[in-house]
């Protein structure tokens, strides 16, 4: 019996050579733990999707044996954002991290919003609680506080983040619907991506919330890692919006 790992769109691969069974973890949310000759897999997300093997077990992708338990974790680190589990023996990944970037000037002057218009949201990373003291190793900025757009140039391909945005929005009419979405790309590929849409029914001249929806973006070319990001609200009356700022958790490459 042998086991093949394979990395395949984001997700690490575990296939069984005889029954062809798979177990499938994503790239970046996977651990290990080393204890001899076994070999732990861990996700971080499901307990019960934890699988231990036989170091001897474990193929490449062409069913040839890895040289040894270096190769294995070599191969692997190389492929994905795998790094030691509590009483594992591997150095630390500091590849994964988070931000908060909070704006400070929306909350004293709100900015307009025209009925039926997508708007740019600005963030000037100055708020109170602005946090950059978690990002990953190498990392200096995720945005720039001078437009409020996502700056991914600190990046590389493979690369993912989810992004919570925590807006207020107040509509001039009842019954209003007010949506989000992300501006990706740059020139001629510039794209866009819903995330949510809220229906205000409470009244007009009332803050809703966002909901602190929450997003998730990846680096999957060179279109998207060489643009930027923009978050854009659309509120079908016009109204006003206060940015308290997102959060975002990053899984560098």
């Amino acid at each position: 019996m042998a086991q093949k790992l394979e990395v395949i769109h984001n997700y690490l691969i575990i296939t069984d050579t005889v029954n062809s069974s798979t177990v499938e973890f994503p790239t970046n949310r996977v651990r290990y733990k080393d204890s001899g000759d076994t070999f732990s897999i861990i996700s971080v997300d499901d307990n019960s999707q934890n699988k231990s093997y036989q170091i001897s077990e474990l193929v490449d992708s062409e069913g040839a044996a890895f040289a040894d338990k270096e190769a294995i974790l070599l191969f692997l680190r190389e492929s994905t954002g795998f790094n030691t589990a509590s009483g594992g023996s591997d150095v630390t990944d500091n590849s994964n991290g988070f931000v908060d970037y909070n704006d400070a000037a929306t909350s004293v002057t709100p900015i307009t919003l025209v009925a039926d218009t997508w708007t740019d949201v600005p963030n000037d990373t100055l708020g109170t609680y602005t946090n950059t003291a978690y990002m990953p190793e190498g990392m200096t900025t995720l945005m720039d506080g001078t437009t409020g757009y996502l700056d991914f140039s600190e990046l590389t391909l493979g690369s993912d983040i989810h992004i919570r945005i925590d807006y207020t929005v107040t509509p001039n009419t009842n019954n209003a619907l007010v949506e989000s979405r992300y501006e990706l790309g740059n020139g001629g590929g510039t794209y866009t991506l819903p995330i949510n849409s809220k229906r205000l029914d409470s009244g007009s001249g009332v803050p809703y919330p966002s909901d602190k929806a929450s997003f998730y973006i990846y680096m999957g070319d060179e279109n998207t890692l060489q643009g930027v990001g923009k978050l854009q609200v659309k509120l079908t009356t016009g109204g006003t919006l206060i940015n308290n700022g997102v959060a975002i958790k990053i899984y560098k490459k």
